[in-house]
């Protein structure tokens, strides 16, 4: 299940509240389950919710190119689910990850 992306913490909440609205227009009881595998996540398709800064790792320097362009560009041209972790363990390890809070520092 590579390339999962999360969605801040505001949009899953949203998304919530929006079915439980629909629930109560219906006049319908239902389960909701939410199933989330964010320790696996690595992609995140928003930062803008600060309730998911401590959690958020980026770069403090800028990079000729972002992780997330450089494992694009690796799946275009067809590399294996192996080559690919191992380009994505050589970018991480040439670049220090920081959370928001600490690259605030």
């Amino acid at each position: 299940m590579a390339g999962k992306v999360l969605v801040p913490t505001s949009t899953h909440i949203s998304r919530f509240i929006a079915a439980r609205f629909q629930l109560d227009l219906l006049k319908s009881t239902m389960l909701l389950i939410a199933r989330t595998d964010s320790e696996a996540g690595k992609l995140i398709s928003s930062t803008v919710d600060m309730t998911d800064h401590e959690f958020i790792k980026g770069v403090t320097t800028p990079a000729p190119k972002s992780l997330a362009q450089v494992l694009q560009e690796a799946e275009a041209v067809g590399k294996s689910g192996k080559e690919i972790d191992q380009i994505e363990a050589a970018w991480v390890a040439s670049h220090k990850l920081v959370t928001f809070n600490e690259g605030e520092l």
